[in-house]
């Protein structure tokens, strides 16, 4: 049974399965020399092309992130949040706006699931 004690922990999983799987995952770590607001990562596989922003339980974006990433899709970017409910044991893939756009159980997740359920948060469709 898989868990998490902390949003570090599911992001280096979920980062992990995809860069097994011929992923390119950029990081995106804040500094004291960086804007506010930039994503967390930026996924790039020929299945998806995008930025996501990983949240735990209720985590919330905060409004540099949405500021962020609404200027992104403006731009014709996929951006998305992918968020691990650990009571339920999903994950759960959603728009900047919170709209629900799939989820995964955590156990059976894998690469092939997870890049289909990316493909939920595309606004884009040239580059999902």
């Amino acid at each position: 049974m898989k868990t998490f004690k902390n949003e570090s922990a599911f992001t280096r999983f979920f980062c992990d399965i995809l860069t097994k799987h011929n992923a390119k995952v950029i990081a995106f770590v804040g500094s004291t020399m960086q804007a506010t607001g930039i994503t967390d990562r930026y996924i790039c596989h020929n299945k998806f092309r995008g930025w996501v922003e990983f949240k735990k339980d209720k985590g919330k974006l905060s409004v540099g992130q949405r500021l962020f990433m609404q200027g992104l899709q403006d731009r014709g970017d996929n951006c998305g949040v992918v968020r691990y409910l650990s009571k339920e044991r999903v994950i759960r893939f959603e728009s900047i706006d919170g709209d629900f756009c799939g989820e995964l159980d955590l156990e059976t997740a894998d690469a092939f699931s997870i890049l289909i359920s990316l493909q939920g948060l595309c606004v884009n469709r040239r580059t999902c």
